[in-house]
């Protein structure tokens, strides 16, 4: 079983965290950290973590996808893609959350409110389509209602997210 973390790194601001992601890594040959960064990390990510800077464009999802794009991941590979400013009061909560993979696709913090977008309302000086990969543009013909997952946390198999 392979475990991969994907950071997010805007706030680089939990010691904690990134000690006992550093201590999880070094001590597991299982388990990566790979750091979707969004500015520049500071020394401690860069000398213990694989690590990329990437433009700041589409928030979590964005840096999420970006870490996707630049990692070679295998389909039963766990994710647990996580913003870097959580708090970890116990790091058994990856344990539970594999476990739950059992019954669940997708474990995480809760849900978004559900909102309807349309994919060429503009987000910003593009459109919202603009953003999206053209293997899946064809999803995306035509507003439609959303449910989504908070992305601060989320674990689940890369087979499952593709």
């Amino acid at each position: 079983m392979k475990i991969q973390f994907i950071m997010v790194g805007w706030h680089y601001n939990q010691s904690e965290l990134i000690d006992g992601l550093i201590d999880l890594q070094d001590k597991n040959e299982m388990i990566d950290v790979f750091w979707s960064c969004h500015n520049e990390p500071p020394e401690k990510i860069k000398k213990n973590f694989k690590y990329q800077i990437f433009p700041n464009e589409g928030l979590e999802d964005g840096a999420y996808q970006q870490a996707l794009d630049a990692l070679e991941l295998d389909d039963y590979t766990i994710l647990f893609m996580m913003h870097d400013d959580l708090v970890i009061k116990n790091w058994e909560f990856i344990h539970l959350c594999i476990n739950m993979l059992d019954r669940y696709k997708v474990v995480g913090n809760g849900v978004n409110y559900p909102l309807t977008l349309n994919p060429n309302d503009m987000a910003g000086d593009k459109k919202y389509i603009d953003y999206v990969k053209d293997e899946c543009k064809h999803i995306f013909d035509e507003k439609m209602f959303i449910k989504t997952v908070r992305e601060s946390f989320m674990c689940m198999r890369y087979i499952d997210l593709k």
